[in-house]
This record gives structure tokens, sequence and C-alpha cells, in this order.
């Protein structure tokens, strides 16, 4: 059972892969993501019994170094969440990259209705996205 009081939620980058007229954060891709190490310094002056991190954003899986950054919010014995759209997730050798960081991954994916966006092109790639978390790692949260 999950404890919502241990868990943090955290902002890691302003880019998105999407434009969703609903979303709370308006992306803005032009802007560069904080360092790593700014980020784990954030990290580390958590308050005591924080456990997991949750790494949103705009959209999360968009750092070049996302991979990385689970893995260093794993050496503070935290456990790394990502808040994602899952849109990136349908590529089969991202998910096998990411899922050796062993961060759980949480897709929003009803956020992302067909309705919202005008057509199953993005609801597709969260589907597959899914199916493929599934395939390689068996850690995913609706």
């Amino acid at each position: 059972m999950w404890n919502f009081n241990n868990f943090i939620l955290t902002e890691v980058t302003d880019r998105c892969n999407l434009e969703c007229p609903h979303c709370y954060h308006l992306p803005d891709n032009k802007i560069k993501d904080v360092s790593i190490e700014s980020l784990v310094e954030r990290f580390t002056n958590y308050p005591d019994g924080i456990q997991h991190v949750v790494l949103a954003g705009a959209e999360s899986s968009l750092r070049k170094d996302i991979k990385e950054l689970c893995i260093e919010v794993s050496k503070l014995n935290k456990t790394p969440h990502l808040l994602t759209n899952g849109v990136r997730f349908a590529d089969e050798d991202f998910v096998k990259e990411i899922t050796t960081a062993e961060c759980d991954i949480i897709i929003n994916i009803g956020l992302n209705h067909k309705d919202y966006l005008g057509n199953n092109t993005i609801r597709n790639k969260q589907l597959k996205g899914i199916e493929n978390i599934n395939r390689h790692s068996g850690i995913l949260s609706y």
C-alpha cells in the first residue's frame, strides 16, 4: 500500500512533446533543463521520511539525462518515479534503456484521451508505451 505522505513531486523540465489544451503546465521547449547536480541538492534537502521522488514537469521523459537522474535519485535511497504522458515510451529502445534505471513509471494516460487532441495518434502511442513498459519491466502505474 502506498503512503502518499512520503512522496514528493518535483518538476525536472519545462519541455513537452504535446500541446494539451487542458494542461496545468505551459511548456517551454526552449528552456534548458536544470542540472542533475542542482536537482540532487534539492532532493537531499527534502524533509526526512520522503522515500519517493516523482519526477514531473511538462514531460519528464524529455530530459536527455532522465536515466541518469533516476539513478542519482536511487543513490539517495529514494525511489524515482516518472510522471509522464507515455508518448516517448512507444519507442521500445527508450523503454529498454530507462527500465535499467529501475524507475517506477506513472503514466497519466486519462488526461490525454483522444477527444482532447482530436485524434487517436497520441492515444495509440501512449497505449504502445504501456505495452512496451509491461513487456520490459512490469513497473507501471496508471
